[in-house]
């Protein structure tokens, strides 16, 4: 008996040995070879994922989303300091780091100060793009580019893969996505399961599109380029599924623009041959889904991209609205797509507002009625500027100037300045017509434009960074 109670008793400590022991395993040099990157991998799926990314907007979502985050965050610099390397600060990213938290100070005191509604969005909205931001900015200084390209080919997996999903589910209901993006907050027991199963929404298929010319620039680079360029049609294909007519524009436009680069402008003979033939696929695509796969879609879902154009610039209707009856047909309530007023009704809210507060704006309205406060809703760079207004706005602003000379000033080469510039300038116009400054939109977008990169700039010391030059000679 004494000797069981004895073996009883050294139970927990052979545990707590067990423990220990694993805990050493856990700490290893191969272990957090490849922790801190899973992290990242997690953290960019919960960012493209519409099924993971519905989870995050639930109750428990945001801690775990953010505990993934510092997870990350903590192993990398564990990992790097085993490796002998410390913690560095880029100088060349000091002005846009700078910028970015004026602004996220900014917009805190407007909002804790009570101006508008719902300002906390544009909090997270931006704290979201910082962490993305920190997972360039962590691997750039430890020289580590092929982390970056490996969460980009991740992000071209998750869209591939979501891109497919939406086809099933819209080949049957063209206008659910739009449906989905318009009457969510209105009935979320309706479209939230559609969003759990992988449908793709506006932020979805806006953040796919605008990604299109990286994605072809890296199937140049690519060692598998087959499977790639599989994903990459596929991401095409649900573009076109979609039944965003800006979305379908900006995918024909970046094709048009890379087509030319290509013939004309791009030296490297063998990647040009590669980018040709990927643009090559994507127009056969393009062209078999107009003349095959969507002939019963055509004639309603087109009409109604083309009066969305006509609507932006002119009140004149060239087409009928569409409708969607749901599954019980005739005798269920017809649902309007579409609004009866045109967009330009909605930016001239915006541009009113502006004329009339253009210095500080009304304050933070967001998902609400905000045509009845003066924000038209349909524009995120007027409806920033009307909420925040030019002085609120400048911080965000000189963010985009900051961030955009330094990428363009790290690469010697112009084939990546010219596939960053694409999406930028699309990013960037479009956000003039569209909401475009949304959590799941504008960090995934940032993602892939600064993701392979060069090295960053100048790393010093923090007791370093106010140094001048000469001091260092």
């Amino acid at each position: 008996m004494e000797k069981i109670k004895q073996n009883i008793l050294k139970i927990p400590q052979s545990i707590l040995g067990y423990l220990k022991n694993s805990w050493k395993v856990f700490l290893s040099f191969k272990c957090f070879l490849k922790l801190d990157i899973i992290f990242a991998i997690l953290f960019i799926i919960s960012l493209t994922s519409p099924t993971v990314s519905a989870f995050t907007r639930t109750l428990y979502g945001y801690p775990v989303v953010f505990a993934v985050y510092m997870a990350w965050f903590i192993s990398c610099v564990v990992r790097q300091r085993k490796r002998g390397k410390k913690f560095l600060i880029d100088k060349s990213r000091i002005p846009e780091i700078v910028s970015m938290v004026v602004w996220l100070v900014v917009i805190s005191i407007i909002y804790l100060a009570g101006r508008g509604e719902n300002g906390y969005w544009a909090i997270v909205y931006t704290i979201m793009f910082m962490t993305v931001y920190m997972i360039d900015y962590m691997y750039s200084i430890y020289d580590e580019r092929n982390v970056l390209l490996t969460l980009v080919y991740v992000a071209l997996f998750v869209y591939a893969v979501h891109s497919l999903l939406s086809i099933f589910m819209l080949q049957n209901d063209p206008f659910i996505a739009r449906q989905f993006n318009a009457f969510y907050f209105e009935d979320i027991a309706k479209y939230a399961p559609l969003e759990y199963k992988g449908l793709g929404s506006y932020t979805f298929f806006t953040g796919l599109a605008i990604s299109i010319p990286v994605f072809a620039y890296l199937i140049t680079k690519m060692k598998h380029r087959v499977f790639a360029t599989i994903l990459y049609l596929l991401c095409i294909a649900g573009c076109f599924y979609s039944a965003y007519s800006g979305i379908i524009i900006i995918v024909m436009v970046s094709l048009f623009i890379m087509l030319v680069y290509a013939l004309i402008f791009y030296k490297n003979k063998k990647r040009r041959k590669v980018l040709l033939a990927v643009l090559l696929l994507s127009v056969v695509l393009i062209v078999a889904l107009f003349s095959w796969m969507l002939p019963h879609l055509t004639n309603e879902m087109y009409k109604a991209k083309l009066r969305d154009l006509i609507l932006v610039v002119t009140e004149y209707d060239i087409a009928p609205r569409p409708t969607s009856t749901g599954e019980g047909g005739e005798e269920e309530e017809t649902v309007v797509i579409y609004d009866e007023e045109s967009r330009w009704e909605f930016y001239k809210v915006s541009i009113d507002t502006i004329k009339k507060y253009p210095l500080f704006g009304v304050g933070p309205y967001f998902k609400t009625k905000t045509v009845v406060n003066g924000i038209g809703n349909h524009s995120s760079w007027l409806d920033y500027w009307a909420m925040y207004g030019f002085v609120g706005c400048m911080p965000l602003i000189l963010f985009f100037i900051f961030f955009f000379r330094r990428n363009m000033r790290m690469s010697p080469y112009t084939a990546n300045k010219v596939m960053r510039l694409i999406p930028w300038a699309l990013f960037m116009g479009y956000g003039f017509v569209n909401p475009v400054f949304v959590a799941r939109n504008f960090p995934v977008v940032l993602m892939l434009l600064i993701a392979g990169s060069l090295p960053c700039g100048e790393c010093v010391k923090f007791k370093d960074i106010f140094k001048a030059k000469y001091d260092k000679n």
